[in-house]
């Protein structure tokens, strides 16, 4: 076995040598090409693809000479790159780029800015709010900014920067802060300046009060402060706005636009700029007309039209949105009379949750609730529920709490009632779920709830501002206000009817 073994090796050994020639194969002839990369900024890496024959594909990140290339023809393609706040797109030239032997070739890419971008400030939001921002702009860009931010790699063109109001919460009540728009004009490799200012709306973050006293040329809305609002004693009104007319009320639109109505049939509308300082500004827009006679309710439905209750007439009119944009005497839209004499000497209304109008009828003692069905033309249509409980006596002030309870003050009576919304499913004559009495009530009018459930009373008779906790009218009772606003009117204070602006989040207004 071992001689077999030799003899082989000696074999292969011949054969190897008969060969001749060397042991490295020969090296194909090959080309080059030179890729040059510009435009980008410094240290930014490129994204040029380069394609060729034998499935060859490489990545170029910068200006490279690419070596050992087969001969043929060669793609190079130049990729978008983001490098915020701008998109780069490139344009090449010499390709497809000829490979030979004999020649390398040359390919430039040379890279420029596509999009655009928008530098976005956003001042005076109220601490622990975040504004609310909204971009559009070409292609369908929506996005939503809470703060100051580049908003890049944006499609060249015009944005439109729109703002919604925010509410800084308040135990009492909140204030509203609203901010100015406008639009931007971005174009590629530049950043465009946009500017949002927020700032406080005026007559926001206050208790309002109608009052009048004296001679006819007396009357006046009063706003309160929530740190006057938050302990007894008779602070001097924040803003006083003289109006120059008699048993004013105010009630507070969607914009926060104070309206006041009066007996000489006016309804007013004062703008927030007007309400941000004492004055006896001219009311922005005037309604008069026919359709009033000695308005005394006010209340705004979910589409922002007003509907009055009309003290004289025993009519309910509604007005549009459109009729009140400017001054006039328009016929009203609606106007509603009574069926079989079933209300009389109108007093407030108010709208619940479902749209659902109810109205307090002094004279009757009774409380009538309209479907939205009923509201939709003029007529004289049965109410769709008719409340008449022993529990009332004059009935003036509504207001709904967040539980949808409806409360009632009773101008005659004394009393501050509640009935809740299964007593007020049909008609009938419930007692009232909660009773509040006492010596504390005289004539209580206009009655209001706060952000924390607290209600507040307009007493006329004392010309008193009374608060009451949520646990003090859990039930019936005698209870003691725990904060009494005194100085309201010293002389003959009529019904006050009042309003926070904003209405709490919780309550149904506007719904």
């Amino acid at each position: 076995m071992k001689a077999l073994f030799k003899l082989s090796t000696s074999v292969a050994l011949v054969a190897c040598i008969s060969c001749g020639g060397s042991s490295t194969p020969t090296r194909p002839a090959s080309g080059s090409l030179a890729v040059t990369i510009s435009g980008l900024p410094a240290g930014t890496n490129a994204s040029v693809t380069v394609t060729g024959p034998n499935n060859f594909n490489q990545v170029v990140t910068a200006t490279q000479t690419l070596t050992d290339l087969t001969p043929g023809n060669y793609t190079v393609t130049a990729n978008n790159v983001m490098q915020m706040p701008y998109s780069y797109g490139g344009n090449v030239s010499g390709s497809p780029a000829t490979i030979s032997t004999s020649a390398g070739a040359n390919a430039t890419v040379t890279y420029a800015a596509i999009t655009g971008a928008i530098q976005l400030t956003v001042i005076g939001t109220p601490t622990g709010t975040n504004p609310s921002v909204t971009v559009t702009g070409p292609g369908g860009f929506n996005q939503v900014v809470t703060g100051s931010q580049v908003l890049g790699t944006l499609v060249p063109g015009t944005y439109t920067i729109n703002v919604t109001q925010v509410r800084a919460s308040g135990s009492i009540v909140d204030q509203v802060y609203t901010g100015t728009g406008g639009s931007a004009a971005v174009a590629a490799g530049a950043t465009a300046t946009g500017a949002v200012t927020y700032s406080l709306v005026a007559g926001t973050g206050k208790l309002w009060v109608a009052l009048f006293g004296g001679p006819l040329s007396s009357g006046r809305i009063v706003g309160y402060d929530s740190s006057q609002l938050a302990s007894s004693g008779a602070p001097t009104p924040s803003v006083t706005i003289a109006t120059g007319q008699p048993y004013e009320a105010v009630v507070f639109d969607r914009a926060h636009d104070a309206w006041t109505i009066d007996s000489s049939n006016t309804l007013a509308r004062f703008t927030p700029s007007q309400l941000a300082s004492s004055a006896s500004p001219t009311p922005e827009v005037t309604i008069s007309g026919p359709s009033l006679s000695n308005p005394l309710g006010l209340a705004f439905d979910s589409s922002n039209n007003a509907w009055v209750a009309n003290y004289g007439a025993s009519t309910l009119v509604e007005f549009t949105a459109a009729q009140l944009a400017s001054s006039g005497a328009p016929t009203a839209n609606v106007e509603i009379s009574a069926a079989g004499g079933l209300f009389d000497s109108l007093a407030t209304l108010a709208f619940d949750r479902t749209g659902n109008l109810w109205v307090a009828s002094q004279t009757n003692n009774n409380l009538l609730m309209f479907a939205p069905a009923l509201l939709s033309r003029s007529g004289s249509p049965t109410p769709s529920v008719i409340l008449s409980s022993a529990s009332l006596n004059s009935p003036v002030g509504l207001a709904f709490d967040s539980a949808n309870n409806l409360w009632v003050s009773n101008y005659s009576g004394n009393t501050v009632v509640m009935f809740t919304a299964a007593q007020r499913t049909d008609t009938g004559s419930p007692d009232a779920a909660v009773i509040l009495t006492g010596g504390i009530f005289s004539h209580p009018s206009c009655i209001a709830f706060d952000n924390g459930g607290n209600l507040w009373v307009v007493n006329v008779g004392s010309a008193e501002l009374l608060k009451f906790t949520p646990a003090q009218i859990a039930t019936s009772g005698s209870p003691t206000a725990t904060t009494t606003i005194t100085g309201l009117g010293t002389i003959y204070p009529e019904l006050g009817w009042c309003s926070f602006s904003p209405a709490p989040a919780a309550l149904p207004l506007f719904h």
